[in-house]
């Protein structure tokens, strides 16, 4: 079972695509037993994720089987000092508190793009030290471009990185950067399977900056359909089928929403198909940093 779950909506209305808004949280030991069930067992979150660690930590049931993978806090400046260094650190000590664990399976550095900066190694040492210091068997960082990993893995052995894929966005695959991370034994976890939930809205309602990948979608999963492949078990399978990809990261707002997509799944997983047709390379319509500008 590859299956994740992102918990982005139990804490904020989250994603381009979403219309339900922010998860209820009498709704999230409902979607924690199903998943248990349906023998997920990842967990992502962060404390950028507004009640999310909150939530979490009240309703997950005590002893339980799932792997808790949380984030580093946004730094801000354009040097990461010590002083920066140590308020990751603390942190770090809030979510520990906020999810009610003594540790987590995981800790990543949120945002790649911070290893780029001066004094990074700084940051690397805080994740290094907690792990010495056992609060974290695994270290790692979320990354949004190529050029992150190059630094991360210049800097220090990554244990996890999470990085963006999708049925369209193929480029970390294509660009060999997927398969130099396996090669070093890293745990590859994938956020934006379903690009935020675009790719299993009806495209006819994307908005008009989308026109240039909606019209290469809809041609694609014309391929699709008349292999009786649904939107939902093309995106599943993509993922499904990539033996590089250690875990799948999809975000539920409801029981409902998850019990669809492990319907699917099961149905992807026994369903094999050719996703290159499916590969887009226009970065700013993929990475949801640049979509503020796609217009």
């Amino acid at each position: 079972m590859k299956l994740g779950l992102g918990t982005v909506q139990w804490g904020t209305a989250y994603g381009i695509a979403n219309k339900a808004g922010q998860t209820p949280e009498s709704e999230i030991p409902i979607l924690l037993a199903d998943a248990a069930n349906a023998g997920v067992r990842t967990l992502d979150t962060a404390p950028s994720y507004g009640t999310s660690e909150a939530a979490l930590g009240r309703q997950l049931p005590s002893p339980n089987e799932f792997r808790l993978v949380t984030k580093t806090i946004p730094i801000p400046g354009d040097t990461i000092t010590d002083a920066s260094a140590a308020a990751v650190a603390d942190a770090f000590h809030r979510s520990l508190a906020t999810l009610r664990q003594t540790s987590v399976d995981a800790l990543l550095v949120h945002h790649g793009s911070e290893l780029l900066r001066p004094g990074a190694e700084r940051l690397v040492g805080v994740l290094e030290n907690l792990k010495k210091q056992k609060l974290v068997k695994k270290i790692g960082v979320s990354i949004y471009t190529a050029a992150e990993i190059d630094r991360a893995l210049e800097l220090f052995s990554p244990d996890v990185v999470q990085i963006p894929a999708s049925l369209v966005d193929q480029r970390l695959l294509r660009s060999g950067h997927v398969a130099a991370l396996k090669r070093r034994g890293v745990e590859i976890h994938v956020r934006s399977l379903f690009l935020q939930g675009l790719l299993l809205q009806d495209s006819r309602e994307w908005p008009p900056a989308f026109e240039p990948l909606r019209r290469h979608w809809e041609s694609a999963m014309a391929i699709a359909r008349r292999a009786g492949v649904s939107a939902l078990e093309a995106a599943l399978g993509f993922g499904i089928g990539r033996t590089e990809f250690d875990i799948l990261l999809v975000g539920v707002c409801s029981s409902t929403e998850l019990r669809q997509i492990w319907t699917a799944y099961a149905a992807a997983a026994s369903r094999p198909f050719d996703a290159d047709a499916f590969a887009f390379d226009d970065e700013r319509l993929l990475n949801p940093s640049h979509w503020s500008t796609a217009k």
